[in-house]
């Protein structure tokens, strides 16, 4: 039989052994990738054993921990992802009408799935949450995680370091390439279509911007006068777009909204862009930039098919 002593020792023993306060279990399996390619997320959680008998606890730290998987490149000429997204709401009823749906990328949380039907001027919000490692905004590193905009790192790591430098280098320190940058700042214009400048083959990190807004378009197409965005009267949404080797983000308001029209790209570029733009009323400036490698020369010359004048006769004669 044990002595009183004894018991004590024991009793002593078992509370040293025993957490006295909340603490964590230990980590759970990561689950199932969210994207197949392109740079996904996967999750793992965490259990906080306590004694409360409230619901709360009070362990310190998160619950959820995420990394990202899937991190190699898209089979090319795939979807956008927040465009694939939004064309699951394709067809379907929404207010008497069955729209196609285009992402919209103006919303003021970048990580709800904010979509416009083609050839209309709204947005409407299908979720609170887009899938997690959506991009947060065009062009832009950063990702989507449970509906919180978190940085991605040049090696596809989530919350990594790591940055891609203007000339795409991992890391780099910008001293490969060189910047180009100017506006078009040419106010009286004949309405239509106007040749701006034109983007060369192997730009990086690419933006264009108008200055402020105006009713006037962008527009881009090929030296060949095929266009890529814009062409022919027919005006774009915003929307992601793969042209010349890399893929260019679109974006303007809504009708109605004021917020000048972006172009922006990462590249680099396969072939020359012929940048224009299309007035309405007078150019208040465009301003544009883009990076070149060291090695190849800032200055070029292309030929490129101007746009059609108007007809010199309304109609026929006899």
């Amino acid at each position: 039989m044990l002595s009183v002593v004894a018991c004590l020792q024991l009793l002593l023993a078992s509370a040293f052994m025993q957490p006295t306060g909340d603490f964590w279990d230990e980590w759970g399996p990561y689950g199932e990738c969210s994207r197949s390619c392109g740079g996904g997320v996967t999750m793992r959680t965490r259990r906080c054993v306590t004694q409360r008998t409230d619901g709360g606890h009070s362990c310190v730290g998160p619950e959820k921990s995420y990394r990202s998987c899937n991190i190699q490149d898209c089979p090319e000429g795939s979807r956008d992802f927040r465009e694939e997204q939004c064309s699951q709401f394709d067809g379907t009823d929404f207010q008497g009408k069955r729209y196609k749906w285009l992402p919209y990328y103006g919303g003021e949380n970048p990580c709800e799935l904010s979509c416009i039907p083609r050839g209309e001027n709204f947005f409407f919000r299908h979720k609170s949450a887009v899938v997690d490692g959506t991009p947060c905004h065009p062009g832009r590193k950063d990702i989507c995680v449970d509906g919180l905009c978190k940085r991605l790192g040049c090696d596809n790591m989530l919350e990594s370091l790591q940055e891609e430098d203007p000339c795409l280098q991992c890391g780099g320190n910008g001293q490969s390439c060189s910047l180009a940058k100017n506006s078009f700042s040419m106010r009286n214009l004949p309405k239509g279509y106007n040749q701006m400048f034109i983007i060369p083959v192997g730009a990086t990190t690419i933006r264009i911007k108008e200055t402020v807004p105006t009713r006037n378009y962008l527009a881009i197409k090929n030296l060949r006068g095929e266009y890529y965005l814009n062409g022919h009267w027919v005006i774009d949404f915003s929307r992601a777009t793969p042209i010349a080797g890399t893929v260019l983000y679109y974006q303007r308001g809504t009708e109605g909204e004021k917020t000048p029209e972006i172009i922006t790209g990462r590249g680099p570029t396969t072939e020359p862009l012929v940048i224009e733009v299309i007035t309405q009323e007078d150019n208040e400036g465009v301003e544009y930039e883009y990076y070149l490698p060291n090695e190849r020369s800032m200055e070029g010359y292309y030929w490129s098919y101007g746009s059609w004048s108007a007809c010199s006769k309304e109609c026929s004669s006899d």
